[in-house]
């Protein structure tokens, strides 16, 4: 190993000139997959190579450049699965007063995008079991008034509340972009 050259390098990244990239892959980029196949040069134990933990690492036997593009990249149709799991799907007006309670809040075009919500939402209504905010068309679940009061107030008091709404909303809407 050239240590001069590999000194140069940590200190590139200590100044912060070489920048450093992190992804989560489905398989060993093909440094570390060449670092797990250093085969018994890398290993200081007497070990055997068929009890080795890298052996149960699986990658491609073959890895062109267009493949190793691919490694990161996320299938769009799985995003859209999971986040259609990640969305309530409640049936009676306990599972969608139960939705609100985690979800936050509800759009007026979320709940009439769900024909069966329409009359939930009105039963839950009659009861007193939701509110609604008229300005932006949101409802919520009373016991979560607070919430939405602390979000009205000039005060800053209102930055839990919104953490809280925030933190329910981004658990049923599943992967999304800023």
């Amino acid at each position: 190993m050239d240590i001069d050259r590999f000194e140069a390098v940590l200190r590139a990244l200590e100044a912060g000139t070489i920048g450093i990239v992190a992804r989560d892959l489905t398989e060993p980029s093909p440094l570390a997959l060449e670092v797990l196949s250093a085969r018994p040069y890398a290993y200081l134990d007497d070990a055997p190579l068929e009890e080795r933990r890298t052996q149960a690492v699986m990658s491609r036997r073959w890895l062109d450049p267009q493949s190793a593009d691919d490694l990161g990249r996320l299938d769009v149709e799985a995003i859209a699965r999971v986040r259609t799991e990640a969305w309530p799907d409640a049936a009676s007006p306990d599972e969608l007063h139960d939705a609100l309670l985690w979800l936050g809040f509800v759009t007026d075009g979320e709940v009439g995008s769900n024909p069966a919500w329409r009359g939930l939402i009105d039963t839950l209504a009659g009861d007193g079991r939701v509110q609604r905010l008229s300005a932006p068309g949101l409802w919520y679940a009373t016991e979560r008034a607070d919430l939405f009061a602390d979000l009205s107030a000039e005060a800053r008091e209102g930055e839990g509340g919104l953490i809280e709404i925030v933190r329910g909303r981004l658990e049923g809407l599943g992967p999304v972009t800023v």
